[in-house]
């Protein structure tokens, strides 16, 4: 694995990118057919110039994508499992600088993404 490729995708993720996280409690109350969610990160960019050099990092590194799709001018890549999860959380910082860069301790985004980024 690349750590440049590590560190251009932690980029990418902490400019437009956020996570779907599987709530065990939900899925407990609603069982394993009423609750089908599970871990995805979703990298967004404005172009598919950037969709395609986000898609070579993501061979890269060894991240396997879903399929882009297209939301209102920009595009989404997502990422489906925990390894993805668990791949952007080692490599966002920890601690004091992740809050200040706007995200939880488990990832999850606590401040809007700008639309004119």
């Amino acid at each position: 694995m690349s750590a440049a490729a590590a560190k251009e995708l932690v980029q990418v993720f902490q400019a437009g990118g956020y996570m779907r996280r599987r709530s065990a409690e939900l899925a407990e109350e609603m069982g394993p057919y009423g609750y089908k969610k599970g871990d995805e990160v979703r990298l967004v960019v404005n172009s598919q110039a950037e969709l395609r050099k986000v898609r070579a990092l993501l061979k890269t590194v060894g991240l396997n994508a879903g399929k882009a799709f297209q939301k209102h001018t920009r595009w989404v890549q997502p990422l489906y499992g925990a390894e993805a999860v668990q791949f952007f959380l080692k490599h966002l910082p920890t601690g004091k600088d992740r809050k200040e860069m706007g995200f939880t301790k488990d990832g999850r985004r606590t401040t809007r993404r700008s639309r004119t980024e």
